[in-house]
């Protein structure tokens, strides 16, 4: 059958191993009627029927999907080649090409160097066609682009594996991280919709090979690999193509990726391997980042805790109020889906927004009684003293500017520069009203706190004078869903 040509005479015709069908395959991971082609304004619809094991264009599982002159169709142990021509006979001719299907039961170990420049520059385009290599550059260029922009640890981890299980014709996916010695935890996870085992169970044998040595491996047969003939996970699972890409950072190995097939051999070629190799390579580096970025963010929590602590040690009754603060700050940024650098500046100014009151005499905060006048002017200081303390650290200056004005009204009658609606930085009208809301619902020397049906009727009623409009419904709809529950005392 290798070299046969198949003509596309009618415009619809169905391919599969019943003798019924347009194009019949004697292959038993066809189904019986597999998939639908639609000749189409001068190319094809493909239409996959409900197969057992799936139709692919270019490596990738499709339902539907339009294929042009060079894609390759994959259905079971069968490749084909689609070449559309056009001559005065017949405009819209269609030739289906069928190449022969990778070799099974063979097995690749790719050593990974710690260059990732000399890896893309040079092992990528080893064997490839130009158009193979173009395109796998241009994802791998891509995968860079989407992983420096992912900043929360976890998100990078899924995001990583997304793009190696998508580049891929793989039904079962794990990220997984050796976080401790000689344990390693799963972090990420992809299914596709062949695989109905959703077990997370991997071959130890795989496994070893890959963080002791440090290779990427690709096998092809799995269950027939006589390496493999005493596994219980590769037996129990059936599994056929197996790829395993360790994660490293220098000579560390951190973990891997392992994407599976477990319904067809050969599912990965030489080329699949590199490509996922090399987004291992960049992740890799990322991660370790991430590590090292988060370990560093603790580090600067740790000393903004104790910093804040200090300052209201000095009054009993606001213990714990800049970190309800920013955590009703977070929820309100994260219904309003605020960028990840605006968040992260809104929270830190939350935590130290009432950093200025370290100056403020004892007798003033903890005063029983109203303030007289220039007592309350002492206390309006606060803001300001805050952000000229902040501005002395380096790369704080952001931070130091929503400290100052997390006391303007929207309406411009705030301290300390009276400045009014978007002058006035997002992440301040946040605070502003995130503060409010912390401050009636905890008791104060002066009174006893509000109660929650109070202090929602008080920031509605607010709205457009003293906070952002737009801020308090998102405040609301934070309530509504509960999402501040436990953020303060009350609401």
């Amino acid at each position: 059958m290798i070299g046969e040509v198949f003509d596309l005479p009618g415009p619809t015709i169905t391919i599969g191993r019943s003798a019924d069908n347009d194009i019949v395959l004697c292959d038993d991971k066809v189904s019986r009627q597999h998939c639908r082609l639609v000749k189409e304004n001068g190319s094809l619809l493909l239409e996959d029927l409900a197969s057992s094991n799936g139709s692919y264009v270019n490596g990738r599982a499709v339902q539907r999907t339009r294929v042009f002159d060079g894609d390759k169709i994959r259905l079971g142990n069968h490749i084909f080649t689609v070449s559309i021509t056009s001559d005065s006979a017949d405009s819209d001719s269609v030739k289906v090409l069928p190449e022969p299907a990778p070799p099974r039961g063979t097995t690749v170990d790719v050593v990974i160097p710690g260059d990732a420049a000399n890896f893309v520059g040079e092992r990528l385009a080893a064997e490839h066609s130009p158009e193979r290599m173009l395109r796998d550059l241009g994802i791998i260029y891509r995968v860079g682009n989407v992983i420096n922009r992912v900043h929360n640890h976890d998100d990078l981890l899924k995001t990583i594996l997304d793009l190696a299980f998508d580049a891929t014709a793989g039904e079962r996916g794990f990220l997984v991280l050796s976080e401790t010695p000689g344990h390693l935890t799963v972090k990420a996870r992809r299914f596709g919709r062949n695989y109905g085992n959703r077990s997370l169970s991997v071959s130890s044998a795989i496994t070893e090979m890959v963080m002791d040595k440090g290779q990427a491996v690709l096998i092809n047969d799995a269950i027939n690999d006589q390496r493999f003939s005493s596994r219980d996970s590769v037996i129990a699972l059936h599994l056929r193509s197996i790829m395993c890409v360790p994660l490293k950072c220098k000579d560390k190995v951190l973990g891997f990726i392992f994407i599976d097939n477990p319904v067809v051999s050969g599912a990965f070629s030489t080329d699949d391997l590199r490509l996922v190799t090399g987004i291992a390579i960049q992740a890799g580096i990322a991660i370790e980042n991430s590590r090292l970025f988060g370990a560093i963010e603790e580090l600067m929590f740790g000393a903004i805790s104790a910093l804040v602590a200090a300052v209201e040690a000095k009054d009993r009754y606001i213990k714990g109020h800049s970190d309800r603060v920013a955590r009703v700050t977070r929820s309100i940024g994260e219904e309003m889906q605020l960028p990840y650098d605006t968040m992260k500046v809104a929270h830190l100014a939350a935590l130290l927004h009432d950093i200025g009151k370290i100056g403020i005499a004892e007798s003033i905060l903890t005063k029983e009684g109203p303030l007289a006048e220039s007592e309350k002017a002492v206390v309006r200081e606060h803001a300001g003293r805050g952000a000229e303390i902040l501005a002395n650290i380096r790369d704080m200056a952001d931070v130091a500017r929503v400290v100052r004005h997390h006391h303007e009204f929207f309406n411009g009658d705030g301290y300390p520069d009276g400045i009014a609606g978007r002058d006035i930085p997002v992440a301040s009208r946040i605070i502003t009203v995130a503060d409010a809301c912390d401050a009636m619902t905890s008791d104060r020397p002066y009174r006893m706190r509000l109660t929650q049906e109070t202090c929602l009727s008080e920031i509605v009623r607010c709205s457009g004078t003293q906070f952002d409009p737009e801020i308090v419904e998102a405040f609301l709809v934070c309530v509504r869903k509960s999402r501040l529950s436990g953020t303060s005392r009350r609401v």
